[in-house]
C-alpha cells in the first residue's frame, strides 16, 4: 500500500502523513528573516536544502549562510544530517523550501554538513528510461554519517521513465533484496505538468497516482516505478529508511531483462 496526497505550501511548517510511525516527512517554507526551531527526536533527521540559502544550528553546530540553488532543477543540494535527539534552528537568509527527513533508530556523532560537492551525481537507465541522479546520502559502499536513510534526488526528462524496471525493496532476504519503506516528494517544470507512478506487487496490489507539483507518495511495499509527461521535467526527492546500510533490489521479472538492454532499436511509424 501507499500513501499519496499533496504537501501543503503554507509559510512554515508542514508535516505530512506517511502512513507509518517509523519515518516521517515535513516541508517548511520560510520567507526572509524567519526561522524554525525543531527537534530530530528518537532517531536520524535529514535537512535537504530545496531552494533558498541559510544559517542552521544543530546540535553545538553553526552552518552560517548555507544552499546554493534557486530551483531543484539548478544543480546540487545542500543537506545537513542531524542524529538522535539533536535540537535545530533554520533561519531564512532569502525565500526558503526546506525537505526534512526523519526516521526511528538511534545514531550517534555530529551535525554534519553535505556540500554540493559531497553528493555523487551520474545516469542510472538507458534509451527513454535514462534520468539523471544525485546521492546525498548514498548507499554502501559510499562513506555516509547514516546508519539508516539514504537519501537522492531524481530528474526523469521529459517522456522518460524513472525507477525501471519496476523494483522493489520491502522483503528483507539478503543479499537478494532489502527492506526499506521510501517516500518520494515531487516538483514538475513546468509546475502545470504532471506524472504517473504505479505500485504493485502482482498479487492484488495495484495503485496509480498521478504526480503533480508538490505531491508526495510513500511506498511501503511492492514494485514501483513512474514516467514524467511529455512537455515537462519531473524531480523527485527520495528517502529510504531501513536497517541495512546497502539497498538490494528484486526487479520485476517480467521487466528485469531490461537491465541487461545498453542500447535500444529507435522505432519509427511507416
Amino acid at each position: 500500500m501507499a500513501e499519496y496526497g499533496v504537501v501543503a505550501s503554507r509559510q512554515g511548517f508542514n508535516p505530512v502523513s506517511t502512513g507509518s510511525d517509523s519515518i516521517t516527512f515535513a516541508r517548511l517554507l520560510l520567507s526572509p528573516g524567519a526561522s524554525h526551531e525543531g527537534l530530530a527526536g528518537k532517531g536520524e533527521t535529514v535537512l535537504v536544502l530545496l531552494s533558498g540559502r541559510a544559517s542552521i544550528e544543530a546540535a553545538g553546530e553553526q552552518f552560517t549562510d548555507v544552499g546554493e540553488r534557486t530551483s531543484v532543477f539548478g544543480g546540487k543540494p545542500c543537506s545537513i544530517y542531524l542524529p538522535s535527539d539533536a535540537a535545530y534552528r533554520i533561519t531564512a537568509l532569502t525565500q526558503l523550501e526546506v525537505a526534512i527527513f526523519g526516521a526511528e533508530g538511534g545514531a550517534s556523532g555530529p551535525a554534519t554538513l553535505l556540500r554540493p560537492s559531497d553528493v555523487t551525481e551520474g545516469v542510472w537507465g538507458t534509451a527513454n528510461w535514462a534520468n539523471h541522479f544525485r546521492l546525498i546520502l548514498g548507499p554502501e559502499p559510499m562513506p555516509s554519517p547514516a546508519q539508516r536513510l539514504v537519501v537522492g534526488e531524481t530528474i526523469t526528462p521529459s517522456g522518460h521513465w524513472s525507477t525501471y524496471p519496476p523494483h522493489r525493496h520491502d522483503r528483507r532476504a539478503l543479499p537478494s533484496e532489502s527492506s526499506h519503506q521510501e517516500i518520494y516528494f515531487f516538483k514538475l517544470a513546468p509546475k502545470d505538468g504532471f506524472g504517473l507512478m504505479r505500485v504493485y506487487d502482482g498479487a492484488g496490489l495495484d495503485e496509480h497516482f498521478t504526480i503533480r507539483d508538490d505531491t508526495m507518495v510513500a511506498v511501503a511495499d511492492g514494485f514501483h516505478t513512474m514516467v514524467s509527461a511529455p512537455g515537462c521535467v519531473m524531480y523527485s526527492l527520495w528517502f529510504a529508511a531501513g536497517d541495512d546500510r546497502a539497498v538490494a533490489i528484486t526487479h520485476d521479472p517480467a521487466l528485469g531483462w531490461l537491465t541487461h538492454v545498453e542500447t535500444m532499436r529507435r522505432w519509427e511509424l511507416v
